[in-house]
């Protein structure tokens, strides 16, 4: 079962100052049969998705912009995540910060099964401050 939300492990972790826009930020993709949840503390291999354009551990996130609107601070990224010419199946995620011992950031679910067959699979994320990536307060 995946269940959304920032990793717990992961907001600690902000307020130590940890994690650092220069770091290394990864997402994996995980299939319907992963176990991952907000109590995650690292990035696992376990029910990561396999196949043809795809390399294990995912990618890594470009554009890193933190910011604030209203009651609400945000993390995002610029640059969308897309996958060539793949065999995939996925229903979830996992970012993580291979910087920091491969520390889990936040777990996302799909809602839905994606399919990629000799295609393009891409996740974008959306536009600071509009529906960001991880959201604090609100």
């Amino acid at each position: 079962m995946i269940i959304q939300g920032l990793c717990t492990s992961a907001k600690e972790d902000f307020f130590k100052g940890v994690h650092q826009p220069e770091d290394l930020y990864l997402f994996a993709l995980y299939s319907e049969k992963a176990n991952l949840n907000p109590g995650m503390t690292s990035y696992t291999t376990t029910d990561e998705v396999t196949g043809k354009g795809y390399s294990a551990g995912g990618m890594a996130l470009s554009g890193y912009v933190v910011g604030s609107m209203d009651t609400t601070a945000y993390l995002t990224w610029t640059q969308p995540l897309v996958w060539y010419n793949c065999n995939i199946f996925t229903a979830g995620g996992l970012m993580y910060n291979r910087s920091r011992n491969n520390k889990a950031i936040a777990v996302f679910d799909f809602g839905e099964i994606y399919t990629a067959k000799n295609g393009v699979l891409s996740i974008a994320m959306p536009p600071p401050g509009v529906g960001a990536l991880i959201k604090w307060g609100g």
